[in-house]
């Protein structure tokens, strides 16, 4: 897996070269503390830093019910994550709706594709 990453971290850098932008770029996620009424106690907020690219949804992706025209994606490599993202989680104003795991065990995985839903 080492290997595979170092070539995407590559392929970043060269794109990012190419344009003359910084598109891998960094962000904190946040989860909030939740109480378990069966033992009354509370798990604690959690921060979790990474980088991400960021990017819209094509129109023939957007159906209006799933993906909506004001969502977007943002893919991260895994090995840049803190921790594991979560449903729910909150990344600059927008709340995680879903995401997929390449490949799909997490604990494998290389990078993660979040869809983000602006609250």
């Amino acid at each position: 897996m080492a290997d595979l990453y170092q070539k995407f971290k590559a392929g970043i850098e060269k794109a990012e070269k190419a344009t003359g932008k910084t598109l891998y770029k960094p962000f904190v996620a946040t989860r909030t503390g939740t109480l378990d009424p069966v033992t009354d106690t509370t798990t604690p907020a959690l921060e979790i830093t990474g980088k991400a690219i960021t990017e819209s949804y094509t129109a023939a992706e957007i159906d209006g019910d799933l993906i909506k025209s004001t969502d977007y994606k943002m893919t991260a490599l895994v090995p840049d994550l803190s921790a594991p993202i979560a449903i729910g989680d909150i990344i600059e104003g927008a709340r995680v709706h879903n995401l997929d795991y390449q490949p799909a065990d997490p604990t494998e995985a290389i990078a993660v594709t979040l869809q983000m839903r602006r609250v």
